[in-house]
């Protein structure tokens, strides 16, 4: 697929008198774009997404792409109007957007150095970059990273109910609640919730004092830090006396 795509007559040479069309997609791993003229493809281009990227909402993504192929083909499209065919509907307002984050901000930016419009296309319509972006064998790796986390979790949420199971079938306040509950009284619960504390866990009493302990360290700094600021605020201070009619100048603080 990968020779054949790339020979000719699939391959068509450039004109610069003609018009560009760029279609972009995204998936979850990778991005894909392919660069035309008069249906004829004359470029192709991928690339697969890092672990940071592959966190991005599927909007960014999409725009991603958008500005991956901008930046590939700058040396083509500058200069010359084209259409860029994106199959995210949101994708197709960017240019109008008004609220951008930072990110975004700066992906317009870049975008206004080029005479473009975006224009929303389905992916139906459009195989050759599901074809670049979304690989048989990445989607494939990643159904099966999935399934297997699925899997680890089913193991660790069976085992941890073993391993509470076990321990309350050793815990005798444990089994006196479980054959009250199943008797369907509610009383002693009640009764066994008016107890005293007798089986306090030292590690708890242990975490609790430190708690309290790291609370009053940082009551204590905040303090002083308060009392070295107003000591610093002092220094710059005098007292002032004013007499009944006299005119003064008020700062107020927001």
């Amino acid at each position: 697929m990968k020779q054949g795509m790339s020979k000719d007559p699939v391959l068509a040479l450039l004109d610069v008198s003609k018009s560009f069309e760029v279609y972009t997609d995204a998936s979850d791993y990778a991005l894909g774009g392919v660069l035309m003229q008069e249906c004829h493809h004359v470029a192709y281009e991928s690339r697969k997404l890092n672990e940071a990227k592959c966190h991005y909402t599927t909007h960014e993504k999409e725009l991603l792409a958008v500005v991956h192929c901008l930046r590939v083909w700058r040396h083509y499209l500058l200069g010359s109007s084209f259409v860029v065919q994106t199959k995210n509907t949101a994708v197709s307002h960017f240019l109008s957007q008004s609220k951008l984050t930072s990110k975004q901000a700066r992906w317009q930016e870049l975008s206004a150095e080029f005479n473009f419009m975006l224009e929303y296309r389905a992916s139906s319509t459009n195989s050759v970059t599901n074809a670049l972006s979304r690989r048989a064998e990445l989607d494939q790796l990643a159904s099966t990273a999935m399934n297997a986390i699925v899997r680890i979790d089913s193991r660790v949420a069976i085992n941890v109910g073993k391993k509470v199971e076990k321990a309350l079938t050793k815990d005798s306040v444990a089994q006196q609640l479980l054959k009250l509950v199943d008797n369907g009284s509610a009383a002693v619960v009640t009764s066994y919730s008016e107890r005293p504390n007798t089986r306090k866990s030292p590690r708890a009493v242990s975490f609790s004092k430190e708690w309290r302990q790291n609370i009053d360290l940082a009551h204590s700094y905040i303090e002083k830090a308060a009392r070295r600021m107003k000591k610093h605020a002092d220094k710059n201070r005098r007292s002032q006396e004013f007499n009944v009619g006299d005119k003064v100048m008020v700062k107020l603080l927001p």
